[in-house]
């Protein structure tokens, strides 16, 4: 059911009141209406009757409805006020509207009224949704604020060129700047040198094409000279169709990275044993091979590197049985395919290859030819 508006009519003549009314119901408009002659009875009936509209006269027995204006601004500044009189000429007229007044109607053309209020409640309403609208849009971006300023994960912007436009409070206690001093920053400043040109290589490629989000890692320096390596996604900030610069999420993944480099550097030190060492990852591809295992199947580490396993050294009909074998702690024995084509048996010896904090990364066998 529609809901009706509530007008509000100031007027001292009950017959000009009943005439409004006529005109109002042959706009098809439902309402309701309260008449007041005083402004005590005014200013009572803003806070008790709540209108949507108000129809002042100008010239009353006890004010004037210029008076009235005034109070009803104090009360709600956007509440449509429309004269209905007939004792003002038309420069007065515009001069209410100055004032603040919505519209005006003269007596003797009243067919104006139904339109004029039609037109400042559309008016009204259409204002009322767009400040809801911005009070709903200010309210989102206080909250999106609040929740950037308060990850833990390092969130920034920057523009097309590289500069710094804005850095949470986690980006600014990890690169142990100032909001100030990143603004006088680029981006590149804080990779280390050597890095600088892989990561913009890497944006340049997602500026060109507009790919939607992106991922790198790479090591920054920050103020007091510790290293730091950062994983990130960027999504691109368009303007039409031109890239205008990037919203960035970061995560430190320094200790990740100190703990893959110490594999690393453990499966280095088996590379000249005397004895064939095969390490792969929980999905079975290849993370080293060292000399004695090299000069077993005949691949090279660079040449395998990141393959699987079983697809190199088992025939198609015996991947499916090899592959368990390999996923298992206990000595193990199968005929392995060498790069050559050529058939070696091997025994292995698997363990679990884990890292610093007893993860799992994969399993690690000593190979004998048998």
């Amino acid at each position: 059911m529609e809901q009706s508006v509530r007008i509000l009519i100031l007027e001292d003549n009950l017959l000009d009141v009943q005439l409004m009314q006529r005109e109002l119901q042959k706009a098809r408009l439902s309402f309701l209406t309260v008449r007041v002659e005083t402004l005590e009875e005014f200013t009572q009936q803003l806070e008790l009757f709540l209108p949507d509209l108000i129809l002042a006269d100008y010239h009353l027995p006890t004010m004037t409805g210029e008076e009235a204006l005034v109070v009803a601004r104090q009360h709600d500044a956007d509440l449509p006020f429309i004269f209905v009189t007939g004792t003002i000429g038309e420069e007065l007229a515009i001069e209410t509207l100055k004032k603040g007044a919505t519209d005006y109607v003269m007596k003797e053309n009243l067919k104006r009224l139904g339109p004029a209020v039609t037109r400042a409640l559309h008016e009204s309403n259409e204002r009322k949704a767009h400040l809801r609208t911005e009070l709903a849009y200010k309210d989102t971006m206080n909250r999106y604020r609040e929740i950037v300023e308060n990850a833990s994960d390092i969130i920034f912007t920057m523009d097309y060129k590289g500069y710094f436009l804005h850095v949470n409070q986690a980006g600014l206690k990890s690169c142990e700047y100032s909001i100030g001093e990143m603004w006088k920053t680029k981006y590149l400043d804080l990779i280390l040198p050597e890095h600088r040109d892989h990561v913009k290589r890497h944006y340049m490629r997602q500026f060109l094409s507009k790919e939607p989000v992106s991922y790198v890692e790479y090591p920054i320096q920050t103020k007091s000279g510790k290293v730091l390596w950062y994983a990130q996604h960027a999504v691109p900030v368009f303007d039409g169709e031109t890239t205008v610069g990037f919203h960035v999420i970061c995560r430190d993944i320094t200790e990740r990275k100190r703990k893959d480099e110490s594999i690393e550097l453990r499966l280095f030190a088996l590379r000249g044993l005397p004895t064939a060492i095969v390490a792969i990852d929980v999905k079975g591809d290849i993370i080293f091979l060292n000399e004695c295992a090299e000069a077993l199947v005949l691949w090279k580490d660079e040449e395998v590197h990141g393959k699987n396993l079983v697809e190199i050294v088992a025939s198609k009909k015996d991947q499916g049985r090899v592959s368990e074998l390999l996923q298992k702690t206990e000595p193990i024995q199968f005929e392995a395919k060498r790069k050559d084509g050529s058939i070696v048996t091997v025994s292995v010896e698997h363990s679990a290859l884990l890292d610093a904090n007893g993860i799992q990364k994969g399993y690690i066998g000593v190979w004998k030819a048998v």
